[in-house]
C-alpha cells in the first residue's frame, strides 16, 4: 500500500501494534466501497441541498457537505455541487427576551426575500433535499415558501444517532399513531391548532387570551398529538409521510368545516415535521395562520 511519508513512519515504525495487516485491509474495503458508491451515483437523479440553521440554545449548528452527500447516496440521490444556505441565522440565541420576535422578522427579511425569489425561479435539479434545525416559526414559514410543487424531500436529524439519515433499524409508526382531538362540528371565526409530537402543550405557558377563550369555550382547541411525545418520533420517511397525511386532513377540516378566517398555531415538533406542516399551508387557500 503506498502512502506519504508521515502515514508510512506512523504504520510501519510509530505504531504497527495498532495498524495490523486487518486493519488495514478494512481500510482499503472501506475507501473502495466509497468511491464506488460515489461512482454509482453519478447514475442517480440529482437533488439540490437546502439548509436551514440556526445556533439553537447558542450551540453552532454545522454539518459538512460530505454528510449531506451520504445521506443523499443512501436515497439514491445524487448532490448538485451547490448547497443553498437559506436563513441561516447566527445571532444570539435570546428568544426569551421580550423584544426577540418583534425584531426577528425584520432581520430576516432579505433572506426570506432571497428565499422566495429562489423557490420561484425555474429548477435547475429534480429534487430539493431540504435539511431543516431553526426556529419552529421559521420552519414553518420556510415549508410555506417551498410548497409542494415540486419533489420534495425532507430529512430528520437525530441526537442519539448523531445523523441524518433515516434509521433502517427502526420500524415505522403504525396507522393512526398520530391522533387527531377537539374536531367540532360548528363553525368558529378562530380556532386553536396544537402540534405536539415532542411535548404536550402547557397551557399556564399559552397566551392568556387564547388559554381563556378556549376555557370558556369560544375558541375551539385542535390537538394533533401524539400519546407519548418523543423527540426522535419522527425516525423514518413514513412517520413524516403519516404526520403529513394527518395534518392535511386537519388542515382541511379546519377550512372547510370549521370556514375559521384565523388559526393559532402552536408547534412542538420535529424540524422535519414543522417544515412539512407549513408546505400544507398555500397561499390563498386557507386561513391567516399565526405562530
Amino acid at each position: 500500500m503506498l502512502m506519504c511519508d508521515a502515514h508510512h513512519r506512523l504504520i510501519d515504525a510509530f505504531a504497527p501494534e495498532t495498524y495490523t495487516a486487518a486493519r488495514l485491509q478494512e481500510m482499503r474495503l472501506a475507501h473502495t466501497s466509497k468511491v464506488r458508491r460515489y461512482r454509482e451515483a453519478m447514475k442517480f437523479t440529482e437533488a439540490q441541498v437546502i439548509t436551514l440553521f440556526a445556533d439553537l440554545g447558542n450551540v453552532s449548528t454545522h454539518y459538512p457537505d460530505s454528510e449531506f452527500l451520504e445521506v443523499l447516496l443512501a436515497e439514491q440521490l445524487s448532490m448538485h455541487p451547490h448547497v443553498r444556505r437559506n436563513l441561516d441565522y447566527r445571532k444570539r440565541d435570546g428568544r426569551t427576551s421580550p423584544d426577540f420576535w418583534g425584531n426577528y422578522l425584520h432581520e430576516m427579511e432579505l433572506d426570506v426575500g432571497t428565499m422566495v425569489r429562489e423557490m420561484r425561479s425555474p429548477a435547475s435539479t429534480d429534487v430539493l433535499a431540504v435539511f431543516p434545525l431553526h426556529h419552529t416559526p421559521t420552519l414553518v414559514l420556510a415549508g410555506r415558501i417551498t410548497g409542494e410543487a415540486r419533489r420534495v424531500q425532507v430529512f430528520q436529524p437525530s441526537r442519539q444517532r448523531k445523523s441524518w439519515q433515516w434509521d433502517s433499524n427502526a420500524v415505522a409508526h403504525p396507522a393512526g399513531t398520530f391522533k387527531v382531538s377537539g374536531r367540532t362540528d360548528g363553525e368558529s371565526r378562530e380556532v386553536l391548532l396544537t402540534i405536539e409530537l415532542t411535548a404536550h402543550v402547557d397551557m399556564g405557558a399559552v397566551p392568556a387570551s387564547l388559554s381563556e377563550a378556549v376555557s370558556s369555550g369560544r375558541m375551539p382547541w385542535i390537538r394533533l398529538m401524539l400519546d407519548s411525545p418523543d423527540g426522535e418520533c419522527i425516525r423514518r420517511k413514513e412517520d413524516l409521510e403519516q404526520f403529513m397525511n394527518t395534518a392535511r386532513s386537519t388542515i382541511n377540516f379546519i377550512q372547510d368545516k370549521v370556514r375559521a378566517k384565523r388559526v393559532h398555531l402552536i408547534v412542538l415538533s420535529p424540524s422535519s415535521a414543522a417544515f412539512s406542516l407549513g408546505q400544507l399551508m398555500q397561499v390563498g387557500h386557507h386561513a391567516e395562520f399565526t405562530l
